[in-house]
């Protein structure tokens, strides 16, 4: 919208920020372990530009113009974004709360938050 278009650049980098970090925290509730996306080209290099490195699946398909179907693994996809952009992976995931296996130097992939909650129910 018009209204969009006049944010600022700034701006517009915190709020794609605050609902990556909003998609980092309902992925670790839900146990969520890849992303699977089907983007525009030009934003997988935006997001590559902050840290978030998606793998392309095969070829750009024409659906609702050129997009570039593309997984991305959570845990290791964070770890690298701590490693090139410690302050953006620090916002993102609250300083690793969200997914301490992404912390550098962390060797294995943490319970999902969820999960007693999740077994607690089924009992």
């Amino acid at each position: 919208t018009k209204q969009v278009r006049s944010i600022s650049p700034a701006s517009s980098s915190l709020l794609r920020l605050a609902l990556i970090q909003g998609a980092v925290r309902l992925s670790a509730e839900a146990g969520h372990t890849h992303w699977l996306a089907v983007m525009e080209p030009t934003l997988l290099r935006l997001l590559a530009a902050t840290g978030l490195h998606f793998t392309p699946l095969g070829p750009t398909v024409e659906y609702h113009g050129l997009r570039q179907p593309a997984v991305a693994e959570l845990a290791p996809m964070l770890a690298r974004m701590a490693v090139e952009h410690p302050a953006v992976w620090d916002f993102i995931t609250r300083g690793g709360t969200w997914y301490p296996a992404s912390r550098p130097g962390s060797s294995r992939f943490p319970r999902p938050l969820m999960a007693p909650l999740r077994e607690s129910l089924a009992a």
